[in-house]
């Protein structure tokens, strides 16, 4: 058999919900191995998103998390206790990747964030996948997937052009930040097997939708270059 692209690369996910998951389990396809870490008290936040096999609303039945987390390998850890810190360290040391989608802080508080990281795996690759980024005036801002895709500026170009603008059905913009998240990070990849150095990806879920191609980017560069706005289009 042909070995995957991804075959031989250990990734390390602390990720939840739908960004960070799909885009370690791009990779999962892509022949990586993965390891995902949830909390002890009910897992990954998917976990309680529909559609339910048999519409049971159980934690190991939700077709999101399912189709979110396929191809992982799976652990629990408390990372408020010194006890799982250190598995979380001896797992780094394991890693090429981490994915991480907590609040900007939170791994610094578990001293699990870059620069902690960097110094048990030099060349490691480490992403964090957050509403606006680790750095900046709403970095602490709390957001949710309609937010996301208005300030990203989507949402104008979306819906009847007399009435409110709308934004797409399901979570789309979340996926696509984890689609974005995912090639950066193997872009960063490829720069640390070619350069021997460690970096840090740093996803900004709000500036992956200004950079959007599906109407978006267009919308700006025709507005760039001929004054006019886009129409909305339903």
């Amino acid at each position: 058999m042909v070995d995957l692209a991804l075959e031989g690369i250990n990734v390390l996910d602390f990720s939840q919900g739908i960004s960070g998951p799909y885009c370690t389990k791009l990779m999962s396809d892509l022949g990586a191995k993965i390891i995902k870490v949830e909390r002890p008290d009910g897992g990954d936040v998917s976990r309680s998103m529909g559609p339910f096999l048999e519409d049971n609303p159980n934690l190991e039945k939700s077709g999101s998390f399912l189709a979110l987390n396929s191809n992982k390998f799976g652990i629990t850890l408390n990372l408020r206790t010194e006890t799982a810190r250190k598995i979380a360290r001896q797992l780094i040391v394991w890693s090429d990747i981490i994915v991480e989608s907590f609040r900007p802080g939170v791994m610094e508080s578990f001293s699990l964030d870059w620069v902690h990281a960097q110094q048990l795996k030099p060349e490691l690759v480490y992403t964090s996948i957050s509403n606006f980024g680790q750095s900046g005036p709403y970095r602490n801002y709390r957001s949710s997937e309609i937010i996301a895709y208005a300030m990203g500026g989507e949402m104008y170009s979306t819906g009847l052009e007399e009435l409110e603008p709308l934004k797409l059905g399901g979570t789309v913009s979340l996926f696509q930040a984890g689609s974005i998240a995912a090639i950066a990070t193997l872009g960063a990849l490829f720069v640390s097997r070619d350069q021997n150095v460690g970096q840090q990806v740093d996803i900004s879920i709000m500036e992956a939708l200004i950079a959007n191609q599906d109407r978006r980017a267009p919308g700006l560069l025709a507005y760039q270059y001929t004054g006019e706005v886009t129409n909305r289009l339903p």
